[in-house]
Formats: C-alpha cells, sequence, structure tokens
C-alpha cells in the first residue's frame, strides 16, 4: 500500500508523467492521502471555481482513503520540524512509517530529502 504526496496526486488528476504508477497502486490496494496534504493542496486560492466535495467524493470512490493525523504522528512530525522539513513532507513521512506504507512522489527534492533524514524504514520512490 501507498501515501501519496502531493505532486503524485496532482499527476494523476492531470494524467502526467507518473499518473501510470499512481494507477497501479490504486489497483492493487488502497492508497492513502494525508489529510493536511488535501489542505495544503486544495486550500484557498486553488479551489477557486473547483467543488471540493465533488473531488474528495471522487477520490474516495476510486480507492484514496483520507487519513487525519494521530497525536504519534504530530510528534513524529515535531521531531522533524528542527530539520527544516517543509510541512506536507513531514506529514507525509509520519504517516508512511506509522502506518509502514511506501511514498510515491513526483518531486525529486522530497525523494532528496526524504534519503538524507533518519527514515531509513520509508521507501519513497520517485515516480
Amino acid at each position: 500500500m501507498t501515501v501519496l504526496e502531493s505532486t503524485a496526486l496532482l499527476a494523476w488528476l492531470n494524467a502526467e508523467p507518473g499518473s501510470a504508477e499512481v494507477q497501479e497502486a490504486l489497483d492493487q490496494g488502497p492508497v492513502y492521502l494525508c489529510d493536511m496534504t488535501l489542505a495544503f493542496l486544495f486550500g484557498p486560492p486553488v479551489t477557486e471555481g473547483l467543488n471540493v466535495d465533488a473531488l474528495m467524493a471522487d477520490l474516495l470512490t476510486v480507492g484514496f482513503r483520507l487519513m487525519p493525523l494521530t497525536s504519534d504522528q504530530l510528534a513524529m512530525i515535531e521531531r522533524l520540524a528542527p530539520e527544516n522539513v517543509e510541512p506536507e513532507m513531514a506529514m507525509v513521512l509520519a504517516l508512511a512509517r506509522s502506518l509502514d506504507l511506501r511514498v510515491l512522489t513526483c518531486d525529486p527534492q522530497f525523494a532528496f530529502e526524504a534519503s538524507v533524514l533518519d527514515m531509513d524504514d520509508v521507501t519513497v520512490q520517485l515516480i
């Protein structure tokens, strides 16, 4: 199973490079999204003219699962904060580590930064 970072979700939504890997992950089982990633991705002003409720319903219908952050994950995010990790990266890595899932991303910087953190147990796949 898989956690998506925002660039991978956008690739899938827009049928861009990397969308096939996301679709393959969906075909194999649920794909998890951090609730804060969606807030980051679809917050104002991006949502102007976008029916967010319909989009969320569509994402859930095709196999995405929305995961709220737990207190343990928030503690992990707090630990990563001194490392100057981007908030979304910290959230996605915390979710992936706590659920023992891999991360899909289209962002080479995300993959690089994850490799230099103490996150050897989290697989980050650049698509």
